[in-house]
């Protein structure tokens, strides 16, 4: 069954809210995100609670700024 990637509920405009504060946050601490797919990464995992794996140096201020816990 296809579902459309442009409906949204509740939840999703909440994300969807916490990630353009998250992307402001980061621009106005002078920090550039250079993949918006990052910002939405690290923002599910913040929200939810998930620690994250990765080996890519883009994450990094979202740790140290955000709160994003990494798993190493």
């Amino acid at each position: 069954m296809y579902h459309s990637v442009w409906t949204h509920d509740a939840t999703n405009i909440v994300i969807d809210d916490k990630l353009t504060r998250g992307h402001t946050s980061l621009r106005t601490l002078g920090v550039t995100v250079r993949k918006t797919i990052d910002c939405v990464i690290a923002t599910r995992c913040i929200e939810s609670g998930y620690d994250l794996l990765y080996n890519d140096r883009d994450f990094d201020p979202f740790v140290k700024h955000l709160g994003l816990r990494s798993v190493i």
